[in-house]
């Protein structure tokens, strides 16, 4: 390490700062940029640093840029060899192309809009759990940084659990990935990287899987065991975010299908939508579905509501589903209306 350090000292010279131990600054004046750089004592052998960019002021494309770096620069790094020259100018070349391209900097602007990370809080117990599962789900591990690049999906374990993923919601990814740790920790990598297939899927959220199991609505947690008041009148609408932008203004509380997962197997999801038996069954064998709408008997029965709305992506599938499901199972007389399904 003390080698790289001096070989990072010759070729930036003054621009190379030592902040701690192992704590490294490399400015790049030329673009308003530092690269903060950390490394200990696993680096280079077991290890990867973990770097952070710093604006004098905050460029608009600077958020966005430091997301792709924190997705781009980890897998630069391989055991056993320094990295750090080869990321410092990667951002480099990032920024060059940034400012080259005006048109591409506002996309990326856009784009870190798009693509926060969602964080949820960690016990000790999950936090213990998570790190393996990633692991064999195929993620590669950077010093608590977890990346699995062919889906473009970011997770890093501490206090709280940060994941990046492109292309995906940020609110679903969030109530998602809390559920799934309350869950099956043990397994949350294999299902992450499932999940965030299905919502990239031409229908959200289903998944081409003709192998379904014997999970559907006749195994679902029964209305007594969940102390549902079954002649209890309760509206419920059913609406998608690509086509409204909030729940009705009368619904007391709102609950996303959007994190729920269906097997696409015995279902044209083309032509049929939520209110088909085959999509109820489908959506029904989402290993999160019985904890899901026990979460909406508990509110509706705890807080004696009146009218609650569901949403999922478009408001044809999973939330129709969810909501039929709901009626048939446990409040017969409810009153469904889906806003967005046709």
């Amino acid at each position: 390490m003390d080698d790289e350090k001096d070989a990072l000292e010759a070729i930036y010279q003054e621009e190379f700062e030592i902040l701690a131990d192992g704590t490294w600054r490399i400015g790049l004046p030329e673009h308003g940029c530092k690269v903060k750089v950390k490394v200990d004592s696993r680096y280079p052998d077991q290890a990867a640093p973990k770097a952070a960019l710093e604006f004098d002021p905050w460029p608009a494309h600077g958020t966005a840029l430091a997301q792709r770096m924190e997705m781009e620069l980890p897998p630069l790094w391989s055991p056993g060899e320094s990295c750090i020259y080869q990321w410092v100018e990667h951002v480099r070349e990032a920024l060059a192309a940034m400012e080259d391209s005006p048109a591409e900097a506002e996309a990326a602007s856009v784009e870190a809009q798009e693509l926060k990370p969602s964080s949820v809080p960690l016990s000790p117990e999950m936090r213990s759990a998570v790190g393996p599962s990633l692991c064999s789900a195929g993620f590669s591990d950077f010093s608590g940084v977890f990346a699995e690049s062919e889906r473009g999906v970011t997770v890093e374990v501490g206090e709280e659990l940060s994941i990046t993923v492109d292309g995906v919601d940020a609110e679903d990814l969030m109530d998602w990935a809390s559920m799934q740790l309350t869950a099956d920790p043990e397994n949350f990598g294999a299902r992450l990287l499932e999940w965030v297939t299905a919502q990239r899927s031409a229908e959200p959220g289903f998944l081409e899987d003709e192998d379904t199991q014997d999970t559907g609505p006749d195994f679902l947690p029964s209305a007594d065991e969940l102390g549902v008041r079954r002649d209890r009148p309760l509206l419920v609408y059913t609406w998608g975010k690509a086509l409204r932008k909030a729940a009705p203004g009368d619904s007391e509380h709102n609950f996303n299908a959007g994190i729920l997962n269906g097997r696409g197997g015995g279902a044209d999801l083309k032509s049929m939508n939520g209110l088909w038996d085959e999509v109820q069954s489908n959506v029904a064998s989402c290993g999160l579905f019985p904890r899901w709408i026990s979460m909406v008997c508990a509110k509706v029965e705890h807080s004696d509501l009146k009218c609650i709305s569901i949403n999922c992506t478009k408001g044809r599938h999973r939330s129709v589903a969810a909501a039929e499901i709901l009626k048939k199972t446990y409040y017969p007389n409810a009153t469904v209306k889906h806003l967005t399904i046709y």
